[in-house]
């Protein structure tokens, strides 16, 4: 199935039919999260680096739900290894799940290496996965220099 498309439809749609998604986390809805303009459920055994802020891509394997969105049996935070990388810059903003780093959005996770307290007008290194959008999903983030 095609990145970002909607799961399969129609009427031979089976509960035994497997279904893929690719896609940024819109929402976190209860019982999962909203990916892609779908209804995910993902148990907490399934979600190991949550809860996701919105903008982190994921990819979804699973069943149709009855009511129609999915069952995740796979969900897992979206890492192509050609899209791996290191940056420095300066924190220019703390946003709500991260911050922006020479005008890069930076998106932080629970399970993000944390090392200093970044603040504003300090000088980083990150690294992690640049998304399709183009924010940089970072796995760790070492403060360099305070201002």
């Amino acid at each position: 199935m095609p990145s970002g498309s909607p799961p399969a439809e129609g009427s031979a749609s089976s509960a035994d039919e497997v279904l893929s998604l690719e896609g940024p986390v819109e929402a976190i809805i209860p019982g999962g999260y909203q990916v892609a303009g779908h209804r995910v459920r993902v148990s907490p055994d399934l979600d190991a680096e949550g809860p996701l802020p919105p903008g982190v891509y994921v990819t979804v394997i699973g069943s149709r739900a009855p009511d129609g969105g999915l069952i995740a049996e796979s969900f897992e935070v979206l890492r192509r290894p050609e899209a791996e990388g290191e940056w420095e810059g300066v924190v220019e903003e703390a946003l709500p799940h991260g911050y922006r780093v020479d005008g890069r959005q930076v998106l932080v996770l629970p399970t993000t290496a944390l090392i200093g307290t970044p603040q504003v007008g300090q000088y980083v290194y990150l690294s992690g996965f640049e998304q399709p959008d183009h924010t940089i999903l970072a796995d760790s983030l070492i403060v360099l220099e305070s201002p």
